[in-house]
């Protein structure tokens, strides 16, 4: 005879048992999960530290296109927008095992990354390359003809480098080396009227100097000229207007004349020289001037004669020239980024003869105020595992 007091005895019991086996599966579960969530948070955190350190990195390239001196942040910089923090960086340079290999500076640095809770921390290591544009007498990240009649004073460096066959009277002379990112062509190292005397070179490509234009316009506000719309400037060049040396002009400017101070004149639009402009004392290397254009620079010859230009040119577009001459006579540095698209980022094939001298102070002591340098990261690693602060 059945008791139902026993089968009921006996329900209960499974049902404390499967009671039981739900709470364990459940308790593990759980476990799982949270340990997943942590392990995600953590991934989430050490995530973001190193989108910190790349930040760090980025940052650390902008300040040495600013100062190649840059020695590092003090201190944790913080990555804000809006009152909302992202993370921190600190970068340090390894002052002492910088490396130079030609023109090139080789500059080690080393980027730590936190997160915004400070809760994860990943390192960065990189060798950053860098250097003045005014290394090179003339430079370009696009393509550059070099054309009969043509005595250049110092390096070049351009993406594709052409020489147009040079002939007796017509000759081209290279007082340096060549260096370029791509091809050469056109040299014949038995051609007696086209001379390179540094050696032609493959090297890897590298970053077009920047004009950072709300800089240059801070720093022209600061204590300098701002001015809106198109500016001549011709006559004396001196720091009158600019007590820093530094005129921003929003628009075009078209400037000749003799520059008495260093200065550096910058505009968005085009530079047209349209006359002379040159140094008022020849002896003084330290007066020097910056032309930097976001558009073209053209030297414009109306007079068919002979023209001097005595500058650094920087501009990203391109150098031609507007009508014809028969001699230039140019002492300075030009670095100009040109278009993949055009056959040459400099023109100024139109002067029958084209003098090129270079002024090695825009180099070893450059007193242009503000100047820009080419940097790009060479080379990066991220170091070790994150380390997790805290949970």
């Amino acid at each position: 005879m059945n008791d139902p007091y026993q089968k009921k005895g006996y329900s209960l019991l499974a049902s404390i048992i499967v009671c039981l086996f739900l709470g364990i599966f459940i308790g593990i579960v759980f476990m799982q999960t949270s340990s997943l969530l942590k392990y995600g948070q953590a991934s989430r955190n050490a995530q973001d530290a190193l989108y910190a350190a790349d930040t760090g990195l980025q940052y650390a390239l902008g300040q040495l296109r600013v100062d190649m001196g840059w020695a590092g942040t003090q201190t944790w910089q913080t990555i804000e927008n809006n009152g909302i923090i992202y993370g921190r960086f600190k970068v340090g340079v390894d002052t002492s095992n910088i490396t130079i290999n030609g023109p090139w500076r080789y500059i080690p640095v080393k980027v730590v990354g936190l997160n915004a809770d400070q809760t994860a921390t990943r390192q960065l290591s990189a060798t950053i390359r860098a250097q003045s544009p005014a290394a090179f007498f003339m430079s370009s990240i696009s393509n550059l003809v070099i054309d009969p009649g043509s005595i250049i004073d110092s390096d070049i460096m351009g993406k594709t480098i052409t020489f147009t066959t040079p002939s007796a009277g017509r000759s081209i002379t290279v007082n340096g080396s060549v260096q370029y990112f791509e091809n050469v062509f056109g040299f014949d190292p038995n051609n007696p009227y086209l001379v390179v005397a540094g050696g032609v070179a493959k090297i890897d490509p590298v970053t077009f100097v920047a004009i950072d234009k709300d800089r240059y316009q801070a720093l022209a506000v600061a204590d300098g000229y701002a001015f809106s719309g198109d500016l001549t400037l011709s006559g004396l060049l001196d720091r009158t207007l600019a007590h820093n040396g530094v005129i921003y002009v929003d628009g075009n400017v078209f400037i000749d004349g003799s520059v008495v101070d260093p200065m550096v004149v910058v505009a968005t639009g085009n530079i047209f020289i349209v006359g002379n402009l040159t140094y008022n004392d020849p002896s003084d290397p330290l007066i020097q001037l910056g032309l930097f254009a976001k558009g073209n620079i053209i030297i414009a010859n109306a007079t068919g004669g002979d023209q001097t230009v005595q500058a650094f040119l920087i501009s990203e577009k391109m150098l031609v020239l507007k009508g014809t001459g028969q001699a230039l006579h140019f002492k300075g540095a030009m670095a100009i980024r040109g278009s993949p698209t055009d056959i040459s980022a400099i023109n100024l094939s139109n002067f029958r003869q084209r003098h090129y001298a270079y002024h090695k102070e825009l180099f070893t002591n450059c007193t242009i105020p503000a100047m820009s340098h080419m940097a790009d990261i060479f080379e990066w690693r991220i170091e070790g595992s994150p380390v997790m602060l805290q949970y």
